[in-house]
């Protein structure tokens, strides 16, 4: 009778999915425990790339022990691992490498010397990484914006510069020369022909008021003497970005056509009350924009740390951009997608007023990810996501919001960076503490997925999660009837239906979730082997 309910209701509510394993379990990169691993500071949002033969590539900051003296510990230096396309571990080297050239910064010791690290590879799967680094021990300020280049060989990893000897000291660009004012947060793209945008926050005094503008240099590669050459630093734009607020923050990425993009939290002028996410793109030589993607929010409102990514070809593309909002005391996060020249609406996809930090990759399908940390379930940060499935038949193709994966030992996840790869798999990066250690973690997600349709915590077949469904439940906890789950049955097994805490069972403990949901607790939040569309 059981099984007849189930396919009955499925028949009519329509189901669509298949069985669905989820992100596997964070696993360290660094290979020690160091008291400081960051995959991505709140200001750089790229740290993890993925070549064409699905090598993972990462890049983090660390205090090191082992390789930074003792008396300088407060020191961050820039790391860099690959995960090779077989599952084994490259050994994890230092991308600055000389001790000599770590500085030590005694008038506030918990500023590193380098940091900010980013990485993005070419069409010959060199890796191209950038930092900043501060050269005058007195200054609280970054100076330098600067790049290395290595290569990754499964045979024989090193660093190569563009020499043609292959060197263990990777070659060193400046994207930015030396100056009274303060360059940081450096991030790179790559135009259709190979060259290299570098951009970077600077430190400009427009009547005597500081504010951070976006410059950037264009580097080529110059075959004949297998060099790259910058050329000269240009403004992007005049405007202010707001250099009192912690996140502020640029994103720069390619189109498929090979333009150059850029996403960026700033004030209109300096009059305006909140910070905002805009959009600029470069055509050619020519800049357009800046064009506000945010919306307009409240007076106080900040729109923060933005995060983007491109689906289609280069003659149709689609752009996404992903950010969250700050009023103040609450914090979620927002989605907007630009389809040839219109914008739609702006979509809020958390809802617990804690989430913040957005990222977002895209498959070759048109399925979507995107990833944040949130306080949902406890009382700790975790990293939680909604899946778009473009191929999704239903009203809402969003997935309902997902907990990622727990290995049991971490304490927190948050501080993603997520990637896709060319056969439509998706790559993590984050940053978690395990036993009191800050250590950098990857995930992986073989996509595409497909979602199911369901109600999360429907358990007496109404299509809905109401009190008779704790009702109901505690009824079958007791020896009454089985749970009724609507739309369930491609993920297997009934009581997907019924867990609303995310352990993947339906146990007495989702009553208690339930009963405190009803009474203005957390929201229910799904098994993630179980992804039910919203």
């Amino acid at each position: 009778m059981l099984r007849k309910l189930l396919l009955v209701t499925a028949f009519i509510i329509g189901t669509y999915g298949l069985l669905y394993a989820g992100w596997t379990e964070p696993e360290q990169v660094n290979d020690g425990d160091d008291e400081l691993q960051s995959i991505r500071d709140t200001d750089t949002p790229w740290g993890i790339a993925v070549d064409e033969s699905g090598n993972v590539h990462f890049v983090f900051e660390t205090n090191d022990t082992e390789t930074i003296p003792a008396d300088t510990q407060h020191k961050l230096d820039i790391h860099y691992r690959v995960k090779n396309y077989t599952g084994d571990w490259q050994d994890e080297v230092s991308v600055t490498l000389s001790e000599t050239e770590h500085y030590y910064l005694p008038s506030n010791p918990s500023l590193a010397a380098y940091g900010h690290p980013s990485i993005i590879l070419n069409a010959d799967n060199k890796g191209l990484i950038s930092y900043t680094m501060d050269s005058t021990p007195s200054s609280p300020y970054y100076k330098y914006c600067e790049m290395r280049t290595c290569e990754f060989d499964p045979d024989d990893f090193r660093y190569y510069d563009f020499m043609s000897e292959k060197k263990d000291n990777p070659k060193k660009y400046a994207m930015g020369w030396p100056g009274a004012h303060a360059r940081k947060t450096p991030v790179m793209a790559l135009d259709d022909n190979g060259s290299i945008y570098g951009f970077w926050m600077y430190l400009d005094t427009v009547e005597s008021v500081e504010y951070y503008h976006i410059y950037y240099n264009v580097a080529t590669y110059d075959g004949e003497d297998d060099e790259w050459s910058w050329g000269t630093e240009d403004v992007v734009s005049s405007q202010q970005l707001d250099q009192t607020h912690n996140d502020s923050s640029i994103c720069a990425l390619a189109d498929p056509a090979g333009n150059i993009h850029l996403i960026t939290a700033m004030r209109e002028d300096n009059e305006a009350t909140s910070v905002e996410v805009y959009h600029m793109w470069l055509d050619g030589s020519t800049w357009y924009g800046p064009n506000q993607v945010s919306g307009d929010d409240p007076d106080g409102t900040n729109s923060v740390l933005p995060y983007m990514a491109f689906s289609g070809d280069a003659q149709s593309w689609t752009l996404y951009v992903v950010w969250h909002d700050d009023d103040g005391e609450d914090t979620d996060v927002y989605f907007r997608r630009k389809d040839g020249q219109n914008w739609d609406d702006k979509l809020q996809l958390s809802n617990s007023g804690n989430a913040k930090q957005p990222c977002i990759a895209t498959l070759s399908n048109g399925d979507l990810c995107v990833i944040w940390q949130d306080i949902i379930i406890g009382t700790d940060r975790w990293l939680y996501y909604r899946y778009y499935d473009a191929s999704n038949p239903s009203e809402s193709r969003w997935s309902a919001i997902l907990k990622l994966e727990d290995n049991d030992e971490l304490e927190e996840l948050f501080n993603a960076t997520i990637v896709s790869d060319n056969s439509d798999n998706f790559h993590l990066a984050s940053q978690g503490y395990e036993d009191q250690n800050e250590n950098v973690y990857y995930s992986f997600l073989d996509g595409p997925i497909d979602l199911c349709t369901y109600v999360v915590g429907d358990v007496n077949g109404s299509d809905s999660y109401n009190g008779l469904d704790i009702q109901y439940g505690v009824n079958y906890f007791k020896g009454g009837s089985a749970p009724l789950c609507s739309g369930c049955s491609p993920c297997s097994e009934w009581y997907y239906c019924g867990d609303v805490n995310a352990d993947c069972t339906y146990s007495a403990l989702d009553i208690t979730y339930g009963v405190s949901y009803f009474q203005g607790g957390p929201a229910p939040v799904p098994c993630e082997d179980c992804p039910p569309a919203e």
